[in-house]
This record gives C-alpha cells, sequence and structure tokens, in this order.
C-alpha cells in the first residue's frame, strides 16, 4: 500500500540529509517522496535532487508556483497530491527524524478506523512526538494531546501536527485546495477533518521533532506554561498577527465549506463569527454558551483575556 509524503524544504542543509534517510530507513517501504524546495539560498536544493537522482521514489517539484511560507509551499504540494492515484498522504518536516515504523504503524492504525467506517469518510490521524534538540538528543517534555479533535476546540488552537499526520483519500478530496489565508496547512486539514469526518489520536511517538532557533512551527519553549502566560498577559500585542490569521481563516473555512458543512457546525460557525463582529459581551456569551475552549482550564482562561484585549484590533487589522 502506497503512502505519498509531502516535504517542504527552505534551507534546511543542515538537517534534511538526516530526514531524508530516516525516511528510508523505514519499515514500510512502499512510499513515494514529493518534495518542493522554497527557494533556498543554501545547499538545501543540491541535497534533495541527489536523494532523487539516486531514489525513483523521490520526486522534487519544480520551482514554479507561489513562494514565502510553510503554508503556501505545502499547499503546492497538496495541489499536485490530487494528481498521484494515492490512498494516504503524510507530511514531513525537513528537520525531524522518524522512527523506524513511523510509516507501517501510521499506516496499520488508520487502516483500523478505515474498517469501521465507509470508505467516502475523511479520516485524519494525528500523533504524539517527542522532542529533541538540535543534536537530536531527548528533551524531556511533554506535550498534552487530546485523545480527539472536536471543532469547536480547533477553533482556538490547532492540536495536530502535520509532521504526525497521515489522512486517507476521502479527506483529501474533501479539503481541495489549501488557501493562502490558512494560519498553517496542517490547521486548515484538522478542521476540514473535524467538519467532514473524523480525526482520532495515535498515542504512540513515532517522531522526534527537533527544537532549534529556525523552527517553523512551534516548539517545547512556547509551549511550556510559563512561557504561555507572558505571551498572553505580558505580550498580549505581539499575538495580535495570530488572532488576525485565525479570524480570516474561519471566514475562509465558513465561505468555502458552507454548502458542505453539516447544519450544527454551519450554524456554530456563522453564529461565532457574528457574535465577533457584534460586540465583545455577544462573544463572551457565544463562547461560554457553546463551551468554547483550550486543552485546559488556564489556557482556556487565557484565551478568553486575549479576546478581549484583542477583538477590536483582529477586526480592524483584518478589514485592511
Amino acid at each position: 500500500m502506497t503512502v505519498t509524503i509531502l516535504m517542504a524544504t527552505f534551507n534546511g542543509a543542515k538537517y534534511v540529509a538526516e530526514q531524508l534517510d530516516s525516511i528510508l530507513a523505514q519499515t514500510h517501504q512502499d512510499w513515494a517522496l514529493i518534495i518542493r524546495d522554497d527557494l533556498s539560498t543554501d545547499q538545501t536544493p543540491s541535497i534533495i535532487q541527489r536523494y532523487a537522482e539516486a531514489d525513483s521514489r523521490i520526486k522534487v517539484l519544480s520551482g514554479k508556483g507561489k513562494h514565502g511560507s510553510a503554508t503556501l509551499n505545502f499547499s503546492v504540494l497538496f495541489d499536485y497530491a490530487h494528481s498521484l492515484d494515492t490512498p494516504y498522504l503524510m507530511f514531513a518536516d525537513q528537520d525531524d527524524v522518524w522512527k523506524p515504523n513511523k510509516i507501517k504503524n501510521s499506516l496499520q492504525f488508520i487502516q483500523e478506523r478505515e474498517r469501521t467506517a465507509k470508505p467516502s469518510d475523511p479520516i485524519l490521524v494525528y500523533g504524539a512526538l517527542e522532542y529533541v534538540d538540535e543534536a537530536a538528543n531527548i528533551i524531556p517534555q511533554k506535550i498534552r494531546m487530546p485523545e480527539s479533535l472536536d471543532f469547536k476546540m480547533l477553533l482556538a488552537e490547532n492540536h495536530a501536527y502535520g509532521c504526525t499526520m497521515i489522512f486517507n483519500r476521502a479527506l483529501l478530496q474533501q479539503i481541495g485546495h489549501i488557501p493562502d489565508s490558512a494560519e498553517n496547512h496542517d490547521y486548515w486539514v484538522a478542521l476540514v477533518a473535524t467538519a467532514m469526518g473524523k480525526a482520532v489520536l495515535n498515542p504512540e511517538k513515532l517522531i522526534f521533532y527537533r527544537q532549534h532557533s529556525s523552527n517553523a512551527s512551534g516548539g517545547v519553549a512556547r509551549n511550556r506554561i510559563s512561557s504561555r502566560i507572558h505571551r498572553y498577559i505580558k505580550q498580549v500585542d505581539f499575538l495580535l498577527p495570530v488572532f488576525v490569521k485565525n479570524y480570516k481563516m474561519i471566514n475562509t473555512f465558513y465561505w468555502g465549506y458552507k454548502e458542505r458543512l453539516d447544519e450544527n457546525i454551519k450554524q456554530l460557525l456563522a453564529g461565532y463569527i457574528k457574535a465577533y463582529k457584534t460586540d465583545m459581551l455577544s462573544l463572551m456569551i457565544f463562547m461560554v454558551r457553546h463551551n468554547f475552549r483550550k486543552l485546559g482550564m488556564m489556557q482556556t482562561l487565557a484565551h478568553y483575556y486575549t479576546l478581549v484585549q484583542l477583538r477590536r484590533k483582529v477586526l480592524t487589522r483584518a478589514e485592511q
């Protein structure tokens, strides 16, 4: 059973070979790896090209299309994936290390869920991960993961890391295209999965998630409670771009999938957007009534506090 892996690269020469070697060393060898580089200025293009020339399962896409972020890069890769006759997709970051059984375990896990589902059911499996430092030494830091993704929870924060995901073709087809307004490519995938299918956690840690100064996504340092409190209380305005992008993404999601959404999800989104635009009291009442939350009481209260501080600025910035 072929699994297609999408990898976006940018100035990753320091780590990308180790990641590619870990994919080559997988116990499940029936895979295809599609790589697209985002105009790197280091040796990344020559490294990935060398691997592609040595193994026919690896393909490097041309640089045509949008550039400038991991989300845009993965969006182009995602569009290309529609042309492939592949039953399953995974995402790969350029700087992680996959454990040898990552593909095999992920494939078995999603296929077990498919046995009790219809072929047309979109299914996303997201996973746990193990933090490592730049030298791949394990960092003894745990990250709390929900056993399944709840749509209301996703409206506040994504808990599914793209590098841990595997999903079926039914979800690929439901997603269609990942828009420029997506906060992150994996966030968009998770939203569609929870709105139109299901997303479940694979608790086994199958990836070494490398932490370094150039991480495109959040890491262990920003997930510490002290770091969260500092951001929410001391640096509220610093979070404004994040909340603006989240608000724009939710609007794009609603209008893009409105006709395909379950009536409850549709009404929830419409009510949330309306309350957001009305006033702070309406938004707070709506969120409390519908049990909008993050993963933990402190994080939920911090999110509400930040919305109180930033709602008007978010609306103003979003309309510019």
